[in-house]
């Protein structure tokens, strides 16, 4: 069954890229994007806490009341000068953050025993295979993810024994990092990692610049895995803190596509026949054109649309069956005489406006749409 919900997004910059992008940079494309985990290098996570987390805190978003950080062990010993960092700071300081490690599955317990975290229930453990992040600038799936089947398969068995310690250590949450250029081996994996863990399954995403074979690849390989509940989030690695939005926006495209998640706008329309009363290919490009503005405007208020499940708009050539065709879209106009639109919600005709008018007051009420949904997702949300 096909579950369409908003989906967490990781997004992993290295050193480098991390420093260039600077913290109101970084956190104002995260928010733009929905991306809510950063993952960084033990190396550059001192300099996280040090400088940017008052900073990210003070951020006017809902970036700063739900970032979590991932930080990638290299060595133990610093990644406990990292937590001892981390906990020195007060409450008020970090209050709304979360951290994180992430960690071959060597490792997990060691680093788990060796840094003292109050609450382990509050802990988050990402497990890693060693090769992901050994690269300081990942540009390809292959750099991360050895095709060799074996050393996949084991890799997934230390990853399972590493769960059930860290499940009796009490540690709140636990994830593992899946991934395999292969759709047949990947998708098996994410199912045999959460059959016998129960953990949080993250996949990674390198992005395809518009390439059709690899955005192909993408679509059956993420189509499956989600689509199936065998993974639940997306760790994009952009190359370049330049990449991070377009990757992710490649990645929701991809996702919303298959119906993963919900995209912030889709338009349906009929194929045309001879009983067409509108010019549906002007029509639906001026329409999606604005539908792209409100998608601009409320993403810069801080909301996006896919968070209240996203908009369907319809675009049908008649009011004969354009409508009843239709119902399933939130909004919607069909064709009438005498160079008229018909406006319909849910299937139902509601106003008749002259073709003149049509973009300007379907958009009106598809606004009026997605701000009662706003409203209604405001009032139902616990304080």
């Amino acid at each position: 069954m096909i579950v369409k919900k908003p989906l967490p997004f990781h997004v992993y910059l290295s050193r480098t890229e991390f420093e260039s992008a600077g913290a109101a940079t970084l956190a104002h494309t995260m928010e733009k994007t929905g991306a809510q985990t950063l993952w960084v290098d033990s190396n550059t996570a001192e300099d996280v806490i040090s400088k940017n987390i008052s900073q990210w805190k003070n951020h006017p978003s809902r970036f700063s009341k739900g970032l979590r950080f991932f930080i990638v062990v290299r060595g133990k010993t610093q990644f406990t000068r990292v937590f001892k960092k981390f906990e020195s700071l007060s409450d008020n300081n970090t209050s709304g953050f979360r951290l994180g490690v992430s960690v071959p599955p060597s490792l997990a317990e060691d680093v788990f025993k060796n840094i003292k975290i109050g609450k382990p229930n509050d802990a988050y453990i990402c497990l890693v295979p060693e090769t992901v992040f050994s690269r300081e600038n990942l540009s390809s799936q292959e750099n991360s993810f050895s095709p060799d089947h074996h050393g996949v398969f084991q890799y997934l068995n230390e990853s399972i024994r590493a769960a059930e310690l860290l499940k009796k250590h009490g540690v709140g949450e636990i994830l593992v990092l899946v991934g395999h250029q292969d759709p047949v081996v990947f998708f098996n994996a994410c199912r045999f990692v959460k059959t016998h863990t129960g953990a949080r399954i993250v996949v990674p995403f390198f992005p395809c610049g518009g390439e059709k074979i690899c955005l192909t690849e993408y679509a059956i390989s993420l189509g499956c895995v989600f689509s199936e509940s065998c993974a639940d989030e997306l760790l994009v690695i952009p190359g370049s803190f330049e990449k991070v939005s377009p990757a992710i926006n490649e990645a929701k495209n991809i996702l919303s596509t298959c119906q993963v998640i919900p995209a912030a706008y889709t338009i349906i329309s009929c194929p045309m026949c001879g009983r067409c009363a509108l010019d549906i290919e002007s029509l639906t490009h001026s329409i999606e054109e604005r539908l792209s503005l409100l998608e601009t405007q409320y993403r810069e208020e801080g909301m996006l649309l896919e968070d209240i499940g996203g908009i369907t708009v319809a675009v049908m050539g008649c009011s004969v069956n354009g409508p009843g065709e239709a119902r399933e879209a939130d909004i919607g106009v069909a064709g009438a005489k005498n160079h008229r639109g018909v406006l319909f919600k849910q299937g139902r005709p509601f106003k008749t406006v002259s073709q003149s008018r049509i973009v300007e007051t379907l958009l009106s009420h598809t606004k009026e749409i997605v701000d009662e949904r706003v409203k209604t997702r405001k009032v139902s949300k616990p304080m």
